[in-house]
């Protein structure tokens, strides 16, 4: 799912000056950074989320193990 974000600025704003010259640098280098072979940030996002929640899923067996160790019944034979 891709959301698309439009941001408008006047024209006449003190920050115009600032956005053109951010454009001029990006233009100017956008060849050499290679912005193409940057990793799709969605694709990292959800491999970042796939890792928390299977943190979250091992924590959770591990009490589950714990819990479980902790009421198992010792057998001693004398």
């Amino acid at each position: 799912m891709l959301n698309n974000k439009v941001v408008t600025m006047d024209e006449s704003g003190e920050m115009a000056g600032f956005a053109e010259f951010l454009a001029g640098i990006f233009a100017k280098y956008a060849d050499d950074v290679k912005l193409e072979d940057l990793p799709d940030p969605d694709a990292f996002l959800t491999q970042k989320e796939i890792k928390k929640q299977y943190r979250v899923y091992i924590r959770e067996v591990q009490k589950l193990l714990n819990e479980k160790d902790n009421n198992s019944i010792e057998y001693t034979f004398a």
